[in-house]
């Protein structure tokens, strides 16, 4: 399974599209507010017709009792920040999202879903940052994202091995979760261009394999997920490279 997760809006809302195949199969949004409601932590994915699949419910009283006491997991092994809840349409839980912390330097990111968890270790290296699925000991996933953004807005590939299908929507879901935490740009004007160069340092930065993808997917794969992520900047409003054509062009004159 192989999905493009594509920012189409960064100011008042958040709004992305989830390709398959060159068609978009679903779409999402968060809130572009710092999370000061309930209402400003709701995120929705809907199917192709508009219909809401799943949405968020975030508990915060849930969440401020799991973290009002610092580093607690130092004491008990465990402690869950930033848990959002997930029900589908009629309002039925079906699983959650959530960070969770084991001690210093050792986090990650979880998925429960019917029954089933899956915990994905964040790993930053430069201009990428990448997310590494897990079920027990066994890589599933990744996602892979690129921090050259032009006007705050956000790609994303996100690779699942064979037999994760039905679980598409909640992946997809999972990655607007994951950049409503760490890339919302939170009441920010657009930029043109920025780019982040960030280095994580976790007890489980091995669990990021640089031959996933192009063992389980291919070397064209690993191209193309590489021209899908790559940016440009932008000078008055046209790439960086169409501007020099011009300016060249004009200069000939």
């Amino acid at each position: 399974m192989i999905l493009e997760i594509k920012q189409t809006s960064s100011v008042g809302q958040n709004r992305f599209d989830i390709i398959s195949n060159g068609q978009i199969i679903y779409q999402a949004d968060s809130s572009w507010l710092p999370m000061v409601s309930n209402e400003s932590r709701k995120m929705h994915i809907t199917n192709a017709s508009g219909a809401v699949v799943y949405q968020t419910y975030y508990s915060l009283l849930d969440n401020v009792a799991e973290s009002m006491i610092p580093m607690k997991y130092l004491f008990t092994g465990s402690q869950k920040f930033v848990k959002f809840d997930v029900v589908d349409y009629t309002n039925n839980y079906v699983g959650c999202f959530y960070a969770e912390a084991n001690g210093i330097a050792d986090s990650k990111m979880c998925m429960e879903y019917r029954g089933q968890t899956i915990v994905g270790y964040r790993r930053k290296m430069g201009a990428k940052e990448y997310v590494s699925f897990y079920i027990g000991e066994a890589q599933v996933g990744q996602l892979t994202k690129s921090n050259k953004v032009v006007d705050n807005m956000d790609s994303y590939m996100l690779h699942f091995l064979n037999g994760f299908e039905d679980m598409t929507p909640i992946l997809a879901f999972f990655t607007i979760y994951y950049d409503f935490l760490f890339h919302n740009h939170s009441g920010e004007i657009n930029k043109t261009y920025s780019v982040k160069y960030t280095y994580s340092y976790n007890k489980n930065n091995d669990k990021y394999d640089s031959d996933f993808i192009l063992r389980n997917f291919g070397a064209a794969e690993v191209a193309r997920m590489e021209e899908a992520l790559k940016v440009e900047p932008k000078v008055a409003g046209m790439s960086l490279k169409t501007f020099w054509i011009i300016f060249a062009a004009g200069w000939g004159v």
